[in-house]
């Protein structure tokens, strides 16, 4: 199913529209006082002022010019802009829609066109994974820990990101936030245009939302201590599992990552938690992976975070 996405005044020639359904096609209108245009297959926009030409010219994708305006001024700079055809404000609709067909034929089968887009990939512990601008991924086993890296190499830990959780792209800036593979993982890879036409997408986008949200505000707890147990706490919320002593973090979490996520140094973070352990807060759990963190007093978050850890 190619999307089409119509913009400019279609009030005169609604025939068009129900056609490109009728075809199969998928059809949406762009608000007047859109700003950004959403991602589509095509998009005709109908022109009648060099104001609309300039909006219609900023897609990122194909596009078709409908110029509605006595003028011929406007369809010379819609294929100075890139329109890849241009109807006069006479032509006959079915010219249009045969126009439009024909380029959605042209698109569908360029070289190395995929309409889905997905990649599924393996990463091994500790891999750094590195993501084109728009991607989007979605883990489907293991963790996934974001990271931001300073100049001198040191890290602060932003998060980490379980099975069902997608991960956004960020672009290539001074923000220096990096990607890596804390276990063993296997993620599927897509881009924005065909991520958000899925059906639970932006209940994903806003999980992750949420658990952004909630481990900076654990990151801006005034105490040391009260950040490390935020920490953990959205840990077990997210990879909990319930055991005799409490809430145990079922993921491998060191000294160092939590150092880097509550701003501290490795030895004030091994002192801290020692302080939590005798005060009864805390205790450690042996696994066949090694000792994990364990909380005997928690309380259940509301996050939406709690996901298969794989």
């Amino acid at each position: 199913m190619e999307t089409i996405l119509l913009a400019g005044d279609w009030s005169d020639c609604s025939s068009i529209p129900k056609s490109l359904l009728e075809m199969g096609n998928m059809v949406s209108f762009l608000p007047d006082q859109a700003k950004v245009i959403v991602p589509c297959d095509l998009m005709i926009a109908r022109i009648s002022t060099a104001e609309g030409l300039e909006k219609a010219a900023g897609t990122t994708g194909p596009w078709l010019a409908w110029c509605i305006s006595d003028t011929s001024e406007l369809g010379n700079r819609a294929y100075e802009k890139g329109a890849l055809a241009v109807f006069s404000k006479g032509t006959p609709e079915e010219i249009v829609l045969q126009v439009t067909q024909k380029n959605l034929k042209q698109l569908h089968s360029l070289p190395g066109k995929n309409l889905t887009n997905i990649i599924q990939r393996k990463y091994q512990r500790g891999d750094v994974i590195l993501l084109e601008q728009d991607a989007v991924l979605e883990i489907q086993q293991g963790i996934i820990a974001q990271t931001m890296v300073y100049q001198d190499g040191t890290e602060t830990l932003l998060g980490l990101c379980g099975p069902q959780q997608v991960v956004l792209a960020h672009p290539a800036d001074t923000c220096f936030i990096q990607l890596m593979s804390q276990t063993e993982s296997v993620v599927r890879i897509q881009s924005w245009e065909y991520a958000y036409r899925e059906a639970d997408f932006p209940m994903k986008v806003r999980a992750r939302l949420r658990q952004m949200e909630a481990w900076a505000a654990m990151q801006a707890r005034p105490h040391l201590d009260q950040r490390v147990l935020g920490i953990l706490s959205l840990l077990a919320e997210q990879f909990g599992v319930e055991t005799p002593q409490g809430r145990m973090v079922d993921v491998r979490i060191t000294h160092i990552q939590l150092a880097s996520a509550v701003g501290a140094t490795r030895t004030t973070i091994t002192r801290t938690l020692g302080d939590l352990r005798k005060r009864g807060i805390l205790s450690l759990v042996e696994t066949a992976d090694g000792e994990r963190f364990c909380l005997t007093q928690w309380e259940h978050g509301h996050h939406d975070l709690c996901m298969d850890s794989g």
